[in-house]
């Protein structure tokens, strides 16, 4: 037989394949449990926002309110980002100021569409306490501050 007439072996190797990496392109939009927990998270803050607004208004209020929101969407999802590329992250210490500070609506928003940070237990606890928080507080504001006084009372220095 001519050497041209041969076939060339085939190493049977398989077609390298790889999966396609998640990115806020493939996001994911959120379930209804997770409307129905957002929605119910928000429902005394609002009510606070709402009261807040009638003495300082309600562009000044729910302006700010949204802009934090997204400035704290935005700063999770490129942290989500640049995970994905392997760079420099955003210190989760920023992302939670930035929920403290009041975006946390924001945040819970970007971890579920971009399912960032949902399995990491601290930043979730951390992320639960700050929400708690504002709960307290916008209960604390709807209330005429009954509680705050005693909560200064209690960790002030005898």
């Amino acid at each position: 037989m001519p050497a041209s007439s041969e076939t060339p072996r085939s190493t049977n190797k398989p077609a390298r394949r790889t999966a396609p990496s998640p990115s806020p392109l493939n996001a994911q939009p959120l379930g209804t449990w997770q409307w129905a927990l957002f929605v119910i998270a928000l429902v005394l803050p609002i009510t606070a926002l709402t009261r807040l607004a009638t003495q300082l208004g309600p562009v000044e209020v729910f302006g700010g309110a949204v802009a934090l929101s997204a400035l704290t969407y935005f700063a999770s999802a490129r942290d989500k980002r640049k995970a994905q590329r392997g760079q420099w992250r955003t210190p989760e210490s920023t992302l939670h100021l930035l929920e403290l500070c009041g975006g946390w609506p924001g945040s819970f928003l970007a971890q579920h569409r971009f399912r960032h940070k949902l399995r990491k237990v601290s930043y979730q606890f951390t992320f639960w306490l700050i929400v708690a928080a504002h709960e307290a507080v916008a209960y604390d504001f709807l209330q005429g501050w009954r509680f705050w006084p005693q909560l200064r009372q209690l960790f002030s220095s005898p």
